[in-house]
């Protein structure tokens, strides 16, 4: 595995936000592991699975058994995008008031089970390549998220959620809504693809994310983006299985809990709708006319 010190560059974001990544936009391709270093610390990770004698098959093969939810209008190389959520949800008001997790769970069980169990192999790569950062994440965790809600339940549970995405040609993002500062891991699969590179304009390199690889790094901190993707067949695919950890799952409360505190909030909420009813000014009956 190579190692790079490189230094970011200071970049103008109003350039790249949200506008499709390009080849374009990097100097150097890499095409093989590695670690890239900033400050002397490890930045980001790149690893070929194959070459580690690491084998994510079981995770490729349950991905093939999903089905997607389209996004529409996100169109790539003639390749339909779509993606699919795994682990857990945070309450969101308007829809889901309580913590839950996510319908792939049900419509898919087996799928989900074989996605989220491989956490734990991820999490002993993290730990591998970056202890302290690892020890900072698992604190986190430990000190933050009930046990219920951790991918897996493991010792070395680091994870609570995390998106499949499906010939996604993502535009310039910071990922949102995730632990600060500590890394999101994807892992990669794809065939029969052209381009699907991760852009990283502030080192001016891109990664070309073979087959069977993992990326780690803390993807609310880096500006990334996916470059077009072109399929070479009718069997190509560019899956991407990023695992992070949700700061809105701090507020759920152990599963049990989350269960009584949801019925006691629907309750106050019904009766507060029948008390505004009740408060409501009744209007006489019209009699009915013939006509």
């Amino acid at each position: 595995m190579q190692t790079l010190s490189l230094n970011l560059k200071p970049i103008d974001l109003n350039h790249y936000k949200k506008r499709q990544a390009l080849e374009s936009d990097f100097l150097a391709l890499i095409t093989e592991s590695t670690v890239v270093m900033i400050d002397d610390e490890p930045r980001i990770v790149y690893v070929e699975l194959d070459e580690m004698g690491e084998d994510a098959t079981p995770v490729a093969e349950a991905l093939q058994t999903i089905d997607f939810e389209i996004i529409r209008g996100k169109r790539s190389g003639g390749m339909q995008g779509s993606s699919r959520i795994f682990g857990w949800m945070p309450r969101r008001t308007l829809r889901n008031d309580f913590c839950h997790i996510s319908n792939l769970s049900v419509e898919n069980p087996d799928a989900h089970y074989t996605i989220t169990s491989y956490a734990e192999r991820i999490a002993t790569w993290y730990q591998r390549y970056n202890p302290g950062l690892f020890a900072k994440h698992e604190d986190l965790m430990q000190s933050k998220i009930a046990q219920d809600y951790r991918l897996p339940d493991a010792p070395k549970s680091i994870f609570a959620s995390g998106i499949v995405n499906k010939n996604n040609s993502l535009p310039y993002h910071f990922d949102g809504g995730n632990f600060k500062d500590v890394w999101s891991c994807m892992l990669v699969f794809k065939r029969d693809i052209q381009g699907g590179y991760l852009s990283v304009p502030e080192l001016d390199i891109g990664f070309q994310l073979k087959d069977n690889s993992l990326f780690m790094f803390d993807g609310q901190g880096i500006l990334h983006g996916v470059t077009p993707i072109t399929k070479t067949s009718r069997r190509a695919y560019r899956y991407s299985v990023v695992y992070y950890s949700l700061q809105q799952i701090w507020k759920c409360l152990p599963i049990t809990d989350e269960m009584i505190r949801i019925r006691k909030v629907k309750t106050e909420r019904e009766q507060r709708r029948a008390a505004n009813m009740k408060d409501q000014p009744h209007e006489p009956d019209q009699p009915a006319t013939a006509e």
